[in-house]
């Protein structure tokens, strides 16, 4: 029976991300610890999708400790080796996920409501997730059902579908998203946000597009900033909306 990965979500870095990596410790070699800086390539937002892919596929411990997985996964050079062993973590690391599910014909949205249910994710993640998985799949050699095609079909990115125009403050020596100069200088972080007393407001002036904003808290511990870590991840994934859809076309 398949151990419950308690807090943790199913893959959605990209899956040839997953192999790259596994193909350059082939090339080098495995540490006994997992950690950002042998990922030097990858932005900060990809090393910690990896990572957390890394833990929930059972090839390292929570904290970055390799597994005999790793090495074995690592080890599988021939083309039917390594789908095999793809085929063994996938099997093994999902049973939570996906349960009884009958992979060679259930629909694409039992796939989606499977992932959605049992993982808790929607949106975005739960897109980039199916999509993960189904490539996983397809590298196994596993024959699923081809209505799994379906599965992202309705998960946009989340976007709101408002029409709403946003209300933008003025920049000095810019414009306010919409063409106009601005006269008055942007928001510096060490002011309060008067509308939530207890905050203080950062200013994102994007070139060309509406001004965003972080509200946050007027004093960040080190563990607040990784609550703002994890937002970023959201973001991030909210803006690789159109290559993500595009994964396994």
């Amino acid at each position: 029976m398949a151990k419950e990965k308690v807090g943790l979500k199913p893959p959605y870095c990209s899956f040839s991300t997953l192999k790259t990596f596994v193909e350059n410790l082939r090339e080098t070699a495995v540490p006994k610890q997992i950690d950002r800086s042998i990922m030097p390539k990858m932005s900060g937002v990809t090393q910690g999708q990896l990572l957390s892919a890394l833990q929930f596929l059972g090839l390292t411990d929570s904290d970055g400790t390799t597994k005999d997985r790793l090495q074995e996964l690592v080890d599988s050079q021939s083309a039917d080796a390594w789908k095999a062993k793809i085929k063994e973590v996938i099997n093994d690391s999902y049973g939570s996920v996906v349960g009884d599910l009958e992979i060679s014909s259930a629909s694409g949205k039992q796939l989606r409501d499977r992932f959605k249910n049992n993982s808790g994710i929607d949106g975005q993640i739960l897109a980039k997730s199916l999509r993960f998985y189904i490539s996983a799949l397809s590298e196994a050699g596993v024959d699923y059902s081809p209505h799994f095609k379906d599965a992202t079909k309705g998960l946009a990115s989340g976007r709101s579908r408002s029409t709403k125009k946003q209300a933008t403050p003025p920049v000095q020596g810019g414009n306010n998203g919409n063409g106009e100069s601005g006269g008055e200088e942007v928001q510096e972080i060490s002011e309060k946000e008067t509308d939530i007393p207890g905050t203080i407001r950062l200013p994102i002036p994007f070139k060309n597009k509406p001004h965003g904003y972080i509200v946050a808290p007027e004093k960040l511990s080190k563990d607040d900033m990784k609550i703002v870590e994890i937002a970023v991840h959201m973001l991030s994934a909210y803006a690789v909306q159109e290559e993500v859809e595009n994964d396994i076309e």
